[in-house]
């Protein structure tokens, strides 16, 4: 992998590959069947649904944050990642994507 990028609704990878045609088929056939097939430990996304609340939850501790947060509601109060997500997982308005298959 040459670099990656992650953003809210997408994920980017660059590769660079040798220009030996079998090696580059081989590699390219493993990334279609990783992309195609994803599979999740549920362990893995427990702990990472875990963490993400306690950045969530931290995140509600800084003014700057919550000013953020404040600022983005009021600017775009219909757009789809408006408003945040709320920190506290038993309350109704938190989610997390729940359409992940674990192994």
């Amino acid at each position: 992998i040459k670099s990656n990028m992650n953003d809210k609704d997408k994920t980017s990878l660059r590769f660079r590959f040798l220009s030996d045609v079998e090696l580059r088929e081989s590699i390219l056939n493993f990334i279609a069947r990783v992309l195609s097939f994803p599979k999740f430990d549920q362990d893995i996304l427990e702990r990472e649904k875990n963490i993400a609340i306690s950045r969530l939850q931290d995140s509600l501790t800084k003014p700057q944050s919550i000013a953020l947060r404040n600022l983005w509601k009021s600017m775009y109060p219909d757009h789809p990642y408006v408003p945040f997500p709320d920190p506290d997982p038993s309350s109704s308005g938190f989610s997390f994507t729940t359409n992940v298959k674990p192994i």
